[in-house]
């Protein structure tokens, strides 16, 4: 096998290994790389990244699409319908400052890794939503964001937090997070053995004695293997990403 020269090439064929390494007439490359891809996506949505932005309110206007494409969903919404202006620079809200300017799933550190200073921040926060009286939230139906009470006056700015890929691309995949990434695309990759080979065992029963066996260890296998990937990754909590918008 020649020695990969790119990322996904190398997550390629160490996934081969992880499976068993099967014959490429088996699964050849490309069918291993669409694994990959589907783990990617797994991964991405199990465990995104989450932002901050903010859009400016328009007098008696409830409804806003401020949902970027490449994003999954608004997790939360702030904002002062007195028109108070509300800053991630200001006294109170200085914790957003700070948690969007650091990546803390690197090893800078953040609020969110020491539980005293989060349960602070939360308080605040919770000190602040009583103040304000103001709610906001995604509908499924149309995606925007819905503020309560209606907004009445204009440029009140709106802060909303939302999630979207942690990964872009096989490429850029951190290394902590390759573990859970090839966890996932073996299930991916044993399933499709699995079909393979009792597709073949089916085709050797034919005009003959027919075995159900084929394929059996590797469904098997690969069910074993997403358990142990809900158990170590999507139900284990790990802080978000946060970035500024």
């Amino acid at each position: 096998m020649p020695e990969a020269t790119n990322p996904a090439d190398t997550l390629r064929d160490e996934l081969r290994i992880r499976v068993g390494n099967p014959d490429i007439e088996e699964l050849d490359d490309n069918e291993l790389a669409q694994c990959l891809i589907s783990a990617l996506r797994e991964i991405n949505r199990d465990r995104p990244a989450s932002t901050l932005a903010y859009f400016l309110t328009v007098a008696d206007q409830p409804s806003y699409t401020v949902l970027p494409t490449n994003s999954y969903r608004v997790k939360d919404v702030f904002w002062n319908p007195s028109g108070w202006p509300i800053d991630i620079t200001t006294p109170g809200w200085e914790g957003f400052a700070v948690l969007s300017t650091m990546d803390i799933t690197g090893g800078g550190g953040s609020l969110l890794d020491n539980p005293a200073s989060m349960e602070v921040w939360l308080k605040k926060l919770n000190s602040l939503r009583q103040s304000t009286r103001a709610y906001g939230r995604q509908r499924p139906d149309d995606g925007k964001v819905w503020l309560s009470p209606v907004p009445c006056a204009s440029d009140i700015k709106v802060y909303y937090e939302y999630t979207y890929p942690r990964f872009a691309s096989l490429a850029v995949v951190e290394r902590y997070y390759e573990q859970y990434l090839l966890l996932r695309a073996e299930v991916f990759a044993l399933e499709a053995l699995g079909h393979k080979r009792s597709e073949i065992k089916h085709a050797q029963g034919v005009g003959g004695s027919y075995s159900t066996t084929g394929g059996m260890y590797q469904f098997e296998l690969a069910a074993r293997k997403l358990k142990q990937y809900d158990a170590q990754y999507r139900c284990t909590p790990i802080p978000p990403r946060w970035t500024r918008s």
